[in-house]
This record gives C-alpha cells, sequence and structure tokens, in this order.
C-alpha cells in the first residue's frame, strides 16, 4: 500500500505493453474505484467505496485523496466480489486472514490501476459485521468516480467511518478535525448515535480523545489495532473478542498459521517451503515460550490469593 496522500507518479501500461506517460496514483485510485464497482456490478456484489475520492470534498478540508482505493463489501458477498476481481485481472497480494490480526481487508493489484483494499468488516464495527454493513448501505448515497456511479455511505456514515480509521491510524487528527470538532452539534449526535447503535462507541472515543480507555471488554483488542500490544497480548484480545466453538478453533489455527505475504516482505523474495517451515516452528516455540513466561508470572500471584 502506498503512503495516503501521496501525490507520486506511476507508468501505467498502454496497450501495447510498453509504458505510457507517468500519471499521478491519486488518478490511478480513481480508476481503480471505477474498475471494482463495474466487476461489483457484474457479479452482483454490494460494495461501498471508503476513504480516498468517494468522501464528499466539502466534507474533508485539508485531506488528500489517497493513492490507493478502498472497499467494503457486504460480508455475504465477499467471495463473488474476489472471484470477479480475479476474472478481470486483479491479483491478491495479500487474503484477509494475512493482511492484519484482526482479518479485515485483503490487498490487491492491477497493473493498470495500483493498489485496491477489499474490507470485509471495518474495525470498530467488527461485532456484526453484517449488520454494519446493512446500516451503512440503507444510508448509502450516489458518487461519480472517474465517470462512474459508485455508491459510498451517507455524510453520517462517512463520518464515522473515517473517525473509526483515524482511532487505529495515529497522524490522523485532520479527519477528527472534519469529522467530529467541525460539526455542529446535531450532526455530532447523529455520529454518535450510530456509533452507538453499532457497538462503535469505543472507537468513537478513542478517535476523539486519542487513548484508549481502561477497563473496557475491547481494549486490549484495540491496544493490539494500535501496535501497542505484543503478540501474546494481541492473540489473549483476540481469543477473549471472539466467540463460539468453531470461531475459536480457526482462530488456534491461524495463531501459528505462518503469514507467507509477511516473511516474503522479510527475506526479500518468495519464501520456499522450507523456510514456511522453519517458520512455522520459529512462530510455535515463540508462542510456548511466551505462555511458559505468562504462566510463571501469574502462578505466584494464584498462589499467594490461594
Amino acid at each position: 500500500m502506498s503512503p495516503s496522500g501521496a501525490e507520486e507518479e506511476a507508468a501505467a501500461p498502454a496497450a501495447d505493453g510498453r509504458e505510457s506517460a507517468a500519471v499521478p496514483v491519486s488518478v490511478l485510485a480513481r480508476f481503480a474505484h471505477a474498475s471494482v464497482q463495474a466487476v461489483a456490478d457484474r457479479v452482483g456484489a454490494d460494495v461501498l467505496h471508503i476513504k480516498g475520492p468517494s468522501v464528499d470534498p466539502a466534507l474533508n478540508p485539508g485531506r488528500g485523496e489517497g493513492s490507493d482505493a478502498d472497499v467494503l463489501v457486504r460480508p455475504a458477498h465477499v467471495r463473488r466480489l474476489v472471484e470477479g476481481l480475479a476474472d478481470h485481472d486483479w491479483v491478491m497480494w495479500c487474503d484477509f486472514d494475512e493482511g492484519s490480526a484482526f482479518e479485515h481487508a485483503a490487498s490487491f493489484h492491477h497493473l493498470s490501476f495500483g493498489m485496491l483494499d477489499v474490507h470485509q468488516n471495518f474495525p470498530g464495527l467488527h461485532r456484526d459485521p453484517e449488520a454494519s454493513f446493512e446500516q451503512l448501505w440503507q444510508g448509502r448515497v450516489s458518487r461519480d468516480i472517474a465517470r462512474r456511479p459508485c455508491w459510498a455511505p451517507g455524510p453520517v456514515g462517512e463520518h464515522l467511518i473515517l473517525l473509526l480509521h483515524a482511532a487505529r491510524s495515529p497522524g490522523k487528527g485532520t479527519d477528527v478535525q472534519n469529522h467530529w470538532h467541525r460539526l455542529p452539534d446535531p450532526e455530532r449526535e447523529r455520529v454518535q448515535a450510530l456509533a452507538d447503535g453499532l457497538g462503535a462507541g469505543l472507537g468513537l472515543e478513542i478517535a476523539i480523545s486519542g487513548r484508549v480507555p481502561e477497563g473496557h471488554a475491547e481494549t486490549d483488542l484495540w491496544r493490539a489495532m494500535l501496535g501497542q500490544s505484543d503478540q501474546l497480548t494481541t492473540w489473549r484480545a483476540r481469543w477473549a473478542t471472539t466467540h463460539g466453538l468453531v470461531a475459536r478453533g480457526r482462530l488456534l489455527r491461524r495463531a501459528v498459521r505462518v503469514n507467507r505475504f509477511v516473511l516474503g516482505e522479510r527475506l526479500g523474495h518468495v519464501p520456499s517451503r522450507a523456510e514456511v517451515r522453519r517458520e512455522w516452528w520459529r512462530r510455535t516455540g515463540a508462542g510456548l515460550r511466551a505462555v511458559t513466561v505468562l504462566v510463571r508470572r501469574v502462578a505466584p500471584t494464584t498462589r499467594r490469593r490461594s
């Protein structure tokens, strides 16, 4: 993913395979939005365009459009959209379970249009992704991007999405100013009501205050999202906020799964099977050592209480 707001230039391949004149990546991002909307229309997938050129410029002073495209897809339509993207020359760089510890987005690349992040949920709206999407979908508005009609959240949903993004992205003070502090009180009340209704009140509080409050069931989860927790604490937070035997069983399998994308970035090349196997053993050993340290730390406290 390119740095947000960067006005870099990229060479777009011409039809005969030669490179054409350099095109600003913000322009390519607009074409990416139009491309994914065309795919979504063909396969019957509901998508909402978020961030970047989908945001109403009047509500977003002082913020660039960004260098890649972001869409939020209805959870039930994720598979059909991913398959449609593959049929139209979008190549998956990392899957949902590789893109982050919370499996909220997958990254794609297109030779002509650059990068695309497809979100199957959005941190802060993760308690019930289907209900959250439906609520945002009901308030959607149409925005033309690269002359293609695209659906985007309405103003209240747009405020909330950008505030939740700011909550886990330090340095997004412009978004907090634009989408909270500069809003009139009645609009703030609508944003707060939407957040509360979707279980996103904590994320909104973090965005506004700039800190993660103590004592909340999802405190560790948000700290992990902000990179303020070690790996073991992150997995404990995920375990505590994952419910059901099937979901927890899947989470356990993920705990030692090797992220080939991250490993390849670290090695500087596509990892071989032997390198993946070595990384699996390294991760497993590190996890066991971390659990041992935790048990030794907790045991004395437990004995004293007894």
